[in-house]
């Protein structure tokens, strides 16, 4: 009899209601790092924990194992050049899966956490650590570097050097391709010589997912101005730079009154959503090298069956065994293949949707960049706002609409930048004639570039054309001031 000890995890579970991959990342490993230290490393891991240990595992140097129960199970398997284990554990309701796969050739490694709450669930923390596996890799000093770049969760004081500020400066006109990982730039207040964040923190909270770098000295930024054309953030600014060209850059320029907790766990949500979005091949799941193994089964039984059709000393109950398992296998292929589509939409959708925490958007960027943290979310906010102004508020029957626009309004916050800057501009140039130096250096602040055309300045809003008003030098009336904060507030706000 032919037995096929084939495992099929789809990857939900049976009344889930909330189902979410919440850490994803993939790091560089040395060519040393094979398959044998990768088991031995996860059984160690899983060993050494003293939250999901699992007793009475006892590795024998094989490559396929699978140790526990449903409720805390641990498996390890092998497919050509991958090696991969898969953790499960269940509490309180909810369903943790962690996967480790290593690919030997491509020298990499890929680290990922789901997260799965059944409907009988009634609470449970939505903040998570990183894996610890990811801590041991750079214990056993297993990770290769990225772009020259250590995996770190450390921060990385970085611009002392020419070549050094030659990759700020690529950073800076948004050409990431050199590295793998997001890269978060933090620069120094002029004033204070700090970050405006806790770098260590961040950089803890985005280990394994993003480097984080910090000015070296605050004259860093000066220097990359002449070098970027003043494309670069400074003086306490902070930027997100994705090794992607479909992922706009993202800056964001100190206030005050910033709420800089609540900006750090933005720019962490940011670059999980990015990292949890990359594309995955099958043998970067769990599922599909299982998958893979099932079919390679599959063709093995053919090639079998037709060995013994060439081989007439079989008799025909033989041929009959293995062309039933085979079509049996083969009939699993197919069932698993059209479960795996099924799912990778499903988790399309999960992924395009808003969860709880407002981790996904409900709207996509187009081709616009973002001048400024938040800019369009604003525009969005005042615009669903203004239209919810003119609808009737005290209508019975209700108005679907209208509960729906309050609904996004609720759920949303806005951080009131534009109204901040509306009303600092209001203030500077009432009753302002020309340009003075504070008008002159609240514009700069507000993103203006200052140029000189005959009788006029022009101020052009982040080195955008389309974006162009002009300021008489000399002033004759004496509403100048008003006059020109209308027509910003019109062509920006």
């Amino acid at each position: 009899m032919l037995f096929l000890d084939i495992l099929i995890v789809v990857g939900s579970w049976k009344g889930c209601d909330e189902s979410m991959l919440i850490f994803s990342t993939k790091l560089p490993v040395k060519e040393t790092f094979t398959k044998q230290t990768f088991f031995e490393l996860v059984v160690r891991w899983n060993q050494d924990s003293p939250h999901h240990r699992i007793d009475g595992i006892e590795w024998d140097g094989g490559y396929r194992h699978r140790w526990g129960d449903m409720k805390n199970m641990l498996e390890i398997t092998e497919y050509n050049d991958v090696a991969a284990a898969h953790f499960v554990q269940s509490e309180h309701g909810v369903h943790w899966t962690t996967e480790f796969i290593l690919h030997t050739e491509r020298r990499e490694i890929g680290i990922y956490l789901s997260r799965e709450a059944t409907e009988n669930t009634v609470y449970f923390h939505k903040e998570f650590k990183p894996p610890y596996f990811l801590k041991l890799l750079m214990r056993e000093n297993v990770l290769g570097s990225d772009g020259g770049l250590t995996i770190s969760e450390y921060p990385h004081s970085f611009g002392a050097t020419a070549d050094e500020q030659q990759v700020l400066t690529q950073l800076c006109l948004e050409d990431a391709r050199a590295f793998r990982l997001p890269v978060v730039y933090l620069t120094r207040d002029w004033f204070t010589e700090h970050c405006v964040v806790d770098e260590g923190e961040l950089a803890r909270r985005l280990c394994g997912v993003a480097h984080v770098l910090i000015e070296s000295d605050k004259d860093v930024s000066r220097t990359l101005k002449d070098l970027c054309h003043g494309q670069n953030v400074y003086n306490g600014g902070m930027a997100i730079y994705f090794p992607s060209v479909s992922a706009a850059a993202k800056r964001f320029v100190p206030y005050e009154g910033m709420d800089t907790e609540k900006v750090m766990t933005q720019m962490v949500r940011m670059i999980f959503r990015y990292m949890n979005q990359q594309k995955r091949e099958r043998t970067d799941t769990w599922d599909g090298i299982q998958m893979l193994q099932m079919r390679r089964q599959a063709e093995q039984l053919l090639v079998e069956k037709r060995r013994l059709e060439e081989n007439r000393k079989q008799t025909s109950k033989d041929k009959d065994e293995y062309w039933d398992a085979y079509v049996q296998a083969q009939t699993q292929v197919e069932e698993l293949t059209k479960q795996n589509a099924r799912l990778q939409n499903e988790l399309a959708g999960l992924r395009a949707r808003v969860d709880s925490m407002g981790e996904n958007p409900l709207l996509y960027y187009g081709d616009e960049k973002e001048f400024y943290q938040g800019e369009m979310l604003e525009f969005v906010l005042t615009a669903l706002s203004e239209k919810l102004d003119r609808l009737p508020k005290e209508q019975h029957p209700k108005l679907r609409v209208v509960d729906v626009l309050q609904d996004l309004l609720n759920a949303n916050e806005s951080e009131g930048v534009q109204k901040q800057r509306q009303e600092e501009l209001k203030r500077v140039l009432k009753g302002e004639r020309t340009l003075t130096a504070s008008i002159r250096r609240t514009l700069i602040d507000m993103g203006f570039r200052i140029t000189s055309e005959g009788k006029h300045h022009k101020l052009t809003y982040y080195d955008d054309d389309r974006y162009t008003v002009t300021m008489a030098k000399s002033g004759s009336d004496w509403r100048g001031g008003e006059n020109l904060f209308s027509e910003i507030k019109k062509r920006v706000y």
